[in-house]
């Protein structure tokens, strides 16, 4: 059974996640699905402050606009499928709907890591198909000042994988890379789910 976690730290702004999101998942919502009808996945205007999830991936560490995720959940059993898109390691049963899983760590150039407990799956929802995102860990919710996100055509240049930016934003000490989910998972979208057994289906 999928398990929501919740375990973020505070936002900066006080908001506490595991209070809200545990009240709203136990109403049958979702995370997406409390945010406005304009929630935005890419190309993110940045000129207003953006509620974020932060992830890592090696030693980096990326963010995408939480008004996208719907949940984020443990490693589930993956059915692999033949002739799969690059990246797209296989699918998962998640309640009775079967969710495309991207190996973010292929998408972004970056080596194969060995399995951890801190291991997540980040579901996310654009252009209307939820994708699974594998990600190292989940570390915050945080909010990014307009003032702090930069364009990444301008920062990072000769790397193929810079085009899966769509910003870098400085929070202390460290710089996020705003992940573009629309380009990100453009290779899961092509997967055809009609015929795929997914274990634990029933």
């Amino acid at each position: 059974m999928a398990i929501l976690i919740f375990d973020f730290l505070m936002a900066k702004n006080g908001w506490d996640l595991l209070e809200e999101g545990t009240e709203a998942m136990e109403q049958g919502q979702s995370i997406r699905e409390r945010q406005s009808s304009s929630s935005i996945y890419s190309s993110e205007r940045m000129d207003t402050d953006q509620q974020v999830v932060i992830f890592r991936l090696a030693d980096c560490s990326y963010a995408v606009n939480i008004a996208s995720v719907r949940e984020i959940i443990r490693p589930q059993p993956i059915t692999f499928v033949p002739q799969a898109p690059p990246h797209v390691v296989g699918v998962i049963n998640l309640r009775s709907s079967i969710v495309p899983v991207l190996d973010l760590r292929s998408r972004c150039g970056l080596p194969p890591n060995e399995e951890s407990r801190d291991n997540r799956v980040v579901v996310v929802h654009v252009d209307d198909q939820s994708v699974g995102l594998q990600v190292d860990a989940v570390s915050e919710v945080t909010i990014l000042p307009a003032d702090a996100i930069e364009p990444a055509s301008g920062l990072i240049r000769g790397v193929e994988q810079h085009k899966l930016l769509y910003g870098v934003a400085r929070l202390d000490d460290r710089l996020i890379m705003l992940l573009d989910l629309t380009r990100a998972i453009d290779t899961a979208t092509t997967i055809d789910l009609s015929t795929a057994p997914v274990a634990g289906a029933a």
